[in-house]
């Protein structure tokens, strides 16, 4: 199913045609509920999140930052170099990182990279409208400020690297964004009646009936609870098991 088939099903479930247009099916309310419901479901399934994915991207010589979209979580980095060989980062604390490299990022030599941290993107409220160098930010965080630090997150590699390289880096982001009718993610293709589950628990939530939202997650818990057992039983190995 796609988001518009998904609206559909969602304002004849709950009644709520208030929030659909009667003529043509465009949104008048209920994508609100729908993307929330993606949302949530996302966040309920931890390490196992059908949406573990890898980022891929390039990192040119000299540079140590990377930032990301709907991004949850990064687990692991590997950096693959021109030759195409593969290693992993060693994940370490922005305190770590400052300590050992050096307070200002910019002035670190290049060579090969072997930490990275999540990076702190933002500036001060009084100061969001100004790059660092308007404001005189000497920390190693005037080297990553971004504009639309609301958006993305980021993480640091250190030391930047002395040659372009691809970097992997690999988590847990959320589901594909619903941004058109025709738009489609996991759970609107592979588990629709949960996500429409989900969008019902967010409207409950909106009306303050505690009892209902009460009422849905249990409903969705069940449901969750048999999609982790999949999910568990897919990463299993088939060799490991304990012998009588």
């Amino acid at each position: 199913m796609n988001l518009s088939e998904i609206r559909a099903e969602f304002v004849k479930q709950t009644g709520r045609y208030d929030l659909m247009d009667a003529t043509d099916g465009s949104d008048l309310g209920a994508d609100y509920y729908i993307k929330a419901g993606s949302k949530f479901l996302d966040r309920k399934l931890t390490e196992l999140n059908p949406s573990n994915a890898y980022s891929i991207q390039s990192l040119a010589t000299g540079q140590y930052f990377l930032k990301f979209e709907n991004y949850r979580a990064i687990k692991h980095v590997f950096v693959v170099d021109a030759a195409g060989n593969s290693y992993e980062l060693t994940k370490q604390s922005l305190v770590y990182v400052k300590s050992i490299h050096g307070q200002l990022f910019s002035k670190v030599d290049v060579g090969t990279p072997v930490d990275y941290c999540p990076a702190l993107l933002r500036l001060q409220p009084e100061y969001e409208d100004q790059t660092a160098a308007e404001v005189a930010v000497t920390d190693a965080n005037a080297d990553v400020v971004v504009a639309d630090h609301v958006t993305y997150r980021g993480i640091i590699i250190m030391p930047p690297p002395s040659e372009d390289v691809t970097i992997q880096a690999e988590g847990l982001f959320l589901s594909a964004p619903l941004v058109g009718d025709s738009s489609s993610n996991f759970w609107t293709v592979n588990e629709p009646e949960l996500l429409l589950k989900a969008a019902m628990r967010e409207l409950e939530v909106m009306m303050r009936n505690t009892q209902g939202v009460k009422d849905w997650e249990a409903a969705i818990a069940t449901e969750l609870y048999a999609l982790e057992c999949d999910l568990v039983e897919d990463q299993l190995d088939d060799d490991n098991v304990l012998g009588g």
